[in-house]
């Protein structure tokens, strides 16, 4: 369980930090810690219930009749729409749903975060950029799931498939361990 919770908390104090050139403008003062199974902000116990903004990252029904793709990345307006409507419903973090990761039988048009292993879509990266930057203005923490277990956005069978592989390997292969740390330290950095 403490693993998780640290987890946890490493994911939501990703929100307070400069990441890829996000505007240093923070209004948090204290990072997210963990101590043992207890969340905590400075030195007071966090706890919060808020919502999940599966399109904060990427919109996957965006069905105009004149389109025949239904994935986009979300602009600014949302972004801050979507940021300051939780706020201003007292919730204090967001969940985002993952990191997409290109799939073999995707159309060109959709946009992804990972497109093989090492080569990323810097476009949605910049959208991610935006979401924290936002989020550190407004005052709302993020939790970005970092790979799906399943397929649909794109993840840890999708990891595997740019090796060949099955996506259970996703946990032990040493190249498609590697591959995923390339993406986290893309992110990081």
């Amino acid at each position: 369980m403490n693993k998780y919770i640290t987890a946890l908390a490493f994911i939501i104090l990703m929100c307070t930090i400069n990441i890829r050139g996000a505007d240093k403008q923070s209004v948090f003062k204290d990072f997210i810690s963990a101590k043992r199974d207890i969340l905590y902000e400075g030195s007071k116990p966090f706890r919060f219930i808020s919502f999940n903004i599966p399109n904060l990252l990427s919109i996957e029904d965006n069905m105009p009749f004149t389109e025949k793709n239904a994935w986009r990345l979300p602009d600014s307006f949302e972004i801050k729409d979507a940021l300051k409507s939780i706020k201003i419903m007292g919730g204090h973090v967001a969940r985002t749903y993952v990191i997409t990761v290109h799939r073999k039988n995707d159309n060109v048009e959709i946009p992804r975060h990972v497109l093989q292993s090492g080569e990323f879509n810097e476009e949605a990266f910049k959208v991610l950029d935006r979401v924290l930057a936002e989020a550190n203005r407004i005052g709302v923490r993020i939790i970005i799931p970092f790979v799906d277990n399943w397929k649909w956005m794109g993840g840890r069978p999708q990891y595997a498939a740019f090796r060949g592989k099955n996506a259970d390997e996703f946990y032990y292969d040493k190249q498609i361990k590697e591959d995923y740390k390339k993406t986290l330290s893309f992110i990081s950095t």
